[in-house]
């Protein structure tokens, strides 16, 4: 967490589409990264609904008034630090093994 904020790995998720080959109909879910895809149409209960390739779209559930802009830079900006952070050691390890 960077300056208080809830990162985009504990507080973001993607929607995805699906659509169901026996109802033909077609729907938006929010879903984690790492949750599974849903096992029935929850229109008409038929089996494995089909994921629809979409662009990328977000959803803030921390309830806060920012911008998911926000929420994407400072994502960034911790990826960068943590990056830095890898840089340093790798650097160290080698001139260590010197």
């Amino acid at each position: 967490m960077l300056l208080g904020y809830p990162t985009i790995t504990e507080e973001v998720m993607p929607k995805y589409r699906f659509s169901c080959e026996h109802c033909t109909r077609e729907w938006w879910q929010w879903l984690g990264m790492n949750d599974p895809s849903p096992e029935i149409c929850p229109h008409c209960n038929g089996a494995k609904p089909k994921k629809i390739p979409t662009t990328f779209s977000l959803k803030d559930t921390s309830n806060s008034s920012r911008d998911v802009g926000d929420t994407v830079e400072e994502a960034i900006m911790e990826s960068a630090i943590e990056l830095e952070k890898e840089k340093r050691k790798i650097k160290s390890e080698i001139y260590d093994d010197i």
